[in-house]
This record gives structure tokens, C-alpha cells and sequence, in this order.
């Protein structure tokens, strides 16, 4: 059976933690192993994972708290060699084909990721909803630089990737799902989606990024997201062409030298904002984009 490495960073994960470790270990036909980060849990998670780490399947350490992002990077760092590599979350439940599917999807000898859409369901499991198809827009680096719409509890990626990744720690990333998604379209990887699900994604109280909002509400957390987290997007593709550059296509590279030098000068501005290929397929998703190159916060 092939052997993936599930790679979960934890933070005061005690109420939901055990029943994702077991959907984990449920996992079907594969050889499947799990590595937690704990980011500096002050509840039970740091006793739940003693306890399971008696499981030769499981293994876990320590750190300061990084967040999110940057303690998935220290994963992928300290990942030993495995076949496929998969993200999980603390608090969701996987169905028992969830990651035989997504290696079903990867069959080419070259970087490759899977993602896939989400079943919502409440803090009880109670299915609320499906993700849209929009997600299967971001197959390319011209929607990826807009919009990695890429959920990270659903990614499983090759070691063609993983030895990409390990050659270079981005000292910035706005996700650290963003960040695998768009190496792998940055270096003309494979990017598989699935408009099936086989992942319950909880939605509670706790949600460090959640799927249960309004459309108003997500229009608004976009906004705010551009005037808070100014040039967030354009530092990650900076991170990309320092770490990447070199491995990039001609056009892939162009793009992303356009965006790191876009507030320069106003040709390279309006060259983005008037760049057709530049599209998610999503109105509002892309309003925002030329709004953050217009207001030069991108």
C-alpha cells in the first residue's frame, strides 16, 4: 500500500481532536502514519497526543506558537520521506476513502496536488451544505496570484512536491495552503480538484477559518482582508520568486515579476489591472483584485 504522512498542527484542539485522529487512522487501503505540531496548546491537546503517540503510527512535537501558517511550513520541514503528504486540521472528520481517493487522482512523475470540495456540517456532524464548484477554479498560476481557492484539509500532494517545498522556508506565507498550491502551479505541477467531498469540515465556535458565511460576509471579510493585510498577496509571490524563481516557466515567471514590481512604476500597475488571462472566473473575487492593484495594496 502506498504510504502518506498526514501532517496536523493542533492549538488547544481538545474538544474535537480524538475523533479526527481516529477518522485518520480509519483511513482505507493505505499506509497511513500521522506527524502533529502542537503550537502551544494550553488545554488537554498535549495530553491527548501522549496518549495517542503510544500508536506507532503517530508521532508529535512541540514549539512556540506560530500560527497556522508558519506551523504547517515547520512540518513540511520536519516531514521524513513518505509517498503522498496530506494537510488535516484539528477538528474536521474524514471519511474511510478520503485519502485513497485523492492518490487515485495523482498518477503523472511530476509535482503533483489534490484538493478537493468540503461537506459542512455543525459541531455535531450534522451535514449543512457542499462547497461550490468555484473552488475548481484555481487550476492555474493566472487565478492562483488572485485567489488561492485551494481549502487545506482536503490537500494530499506527491513527494515530487514535498522535494520542492523542503528546498526552500518562505519567511512570509499568507496560508500555508496558498503557499503548497501555488509552488505546485508555479513549477507547471499537476493540480487535481474533486467536486466530490470526503471530508466533513466543522464549523464551531473555535474555526481558525471557517466556510458557514453570508455572501455579504464574505465580501466583507474580503475588503477587510485587503486593507488590513496589505501587499499579502504580492509578498507571497516575492517568497515564490525567491525560492522558486529558477524553476519557473517564462510565463509563470513574467507573471509573478509583474506582481512583485507592480507599485513601481504605473505601466506595470495598469499592466495588471488590464491583463484579461488575470481571472478566477468569480466577478467578485476578481473586483477585488484590480481594487487592491488600483489601491496598491495588493
Amino acid at each position: 500500500m502506498n504510504k502518506i504522512l498526514v501532517l496536523m498542527s493542533t492549538y488547544n484542539g481538545e474538544k474535537y481532536l480524538q475523533q479526527q485522529i481516529d477518522s485518520i487512522l480509519k483511513q482505507q487501503n493505505v499506509d497511513v502514519h500521522l506527524l502533529v505540531r502542537d503550537d502551544g496548546s494550553t488545554d488537554q491537546t498535549i495530553e491527548i497526543l501522549k496518549q495517542n503517540a503510544l500508536n506507532d503510527k503517530i508521532e508529535w512535537y512541540t514549539g512556540k506558537n506560530l500560527g497556522p501558517a508558519l506551523s504547517f511550513i515547520d512540518l513540511i520541514m520536519h516531514a521524513p520521506e513518505y509517498d503522498y503528504y496530506a494537510f488535516s486540521d484539528q477538528d474536521d472528520y474524514w471519511l474511510p476513502e478520503k485519502l485513497e481517493n485523492a492518490i487515485n487522482h495523482m498518477s503523472e512523475n511530476k509535482p503533483g496536488l489534490y484538493y478537493s470540495s468540503t461537506i459542512l456540517v455543525d459541531k455535531n456532524l450534522k451535514k449543512l451544505r457542499t462547497t461550490k464548484k468555484e473552488y475548481v477554479q484555481s487550476l492555474d498560476m493566472n487565478s492562483a496570484v488572485i485567489s488561492s481557492n485551494c481549502t487545506g484539509c482536503t490537500v494530499c500532494f506527491n513527494k515530487y512536491l514535498m522535494d520542492y517545498l523542503k528546498k526552500y522556508r518562505p519567511q512570509y506565507v499568507a496560508m500555508h495552503d496558498s503557499w503548497v498550491h501555488k509552488v505546485c502551479i508555479a513549477l507547471d505541477g499537476k493540480i487535481y480538484y474533486d467536486n466530490n467531498s470526503y471530508i466533513y469540515y466543522r464549523q464551531h465556535e473555535n474555526n481558525a477559518v471557517g466556510g458557514k458565511i453570508s455572501a455579504y460576509r464574505q465580501l466583507k471579510n474580503k475588503f477587510a482582508a485587503l486593507t488590513k493585510n496589505k501587499y499579502q498577496r504580492s509578498n507571497e509571490v516575492k517568497e515564490l520568486l525567491k525560492g522558486y524563481g529558477d524553476d519557473m516557466s517564462k510565463y509563470n515567471l513574467k507573471l509573478c515579476q509583474n506582481i512583485a514590481l507592480y507599485r513601481s512604476s504605473l505601466k506595470k500597475q495598469m499592466t495588471l489591472l488590464f491583463n484579461r488571462k488575470l481571472s478566477t472566473g468569480n466577478r467578485k473575487t476578481d473586483f477585488m483584485f484590480k481594487l487592491a492593484i488600483i489601491l496598491r495594496i495588493y
